[in-house]
């Protein structure tokens, strides 16, 4: 009994002190930056999970090239289905292929297309990045295989955008 009283109390003291944390951050105004809409679109696979989660898997690998390259504007993914918001840009990706091949190396494809709040659309081309597999035969050393992929089409895609200088937030990159 003293047990549950104390597991009780505990989850009553971090419900309080959450609410109150999440309470601070509102009454101060803090919004997240939301400037770049992000839409992936994933060939179809016949499950729509799996398409999810592969969307998902792909714009956190860009979300965190964008960060690691100095973008301070948010990004909000927009999901299947979802419209996108008005007076924001929007990135939309077109997930060609993002597997591992025969010869072990894993391959990231995407074309990429930049809709300015004003309608106007800009296509930014094709990115491709492969990544060796070779010696990384454990599930993690795949998985790592895939995000180096990722991140490294995302790494082009954020040079081609900082060289058009298209997005509110950009810093230029330096490796241009």
């Amino acid at each position: 009994m003293k047990t549950l009283k104390l597991s009780l109390l505990c989850l009553g003291g971090l419900l309080a002190v959450s609410g109150a944390t999440f309470a601070q951050g509102a009454s101060t105004g803090d919004k997240p930056k939301e400037a770049l809409q992000l839409k992936i679109t994933v060939p179809p696979s016949g499950d729509m999970l799996v398409e999810r989660d592969v969307a998902e898997a792909l714009a956190y690998n860009v979300r965190e090239a964008f960060r690691r390259r100095g973008y301070e504007g948010g990004i909000e993914e927009i999901l299947m289905g979802d419209p996108a918001k008005d007076g924001r840009p929007v990135l939309v990706l077109n997930l060609v292929r993002w597997r591992m091949g025969p010869t072990g190396f894993v391959d990231c494809s995407f074309s990429a297309t930049l809709r300015a709040p004003n309608g106007t659309e800009t296509s930014l081309g094709s990115f491709n990045a492969t990544d060796l597999t070779m010696g990384k035969q454990d599930r993690l050393g795949r998985e790592r295989a895939f995000e180096n992929a990722a991140q490294r089409a995302a790494d082009d895609l954020w040079n081609k955008l900082s060289q058009l200088e298209a997005l509110p937030g950009l810093i230029p990159s330096k490796s241009s």
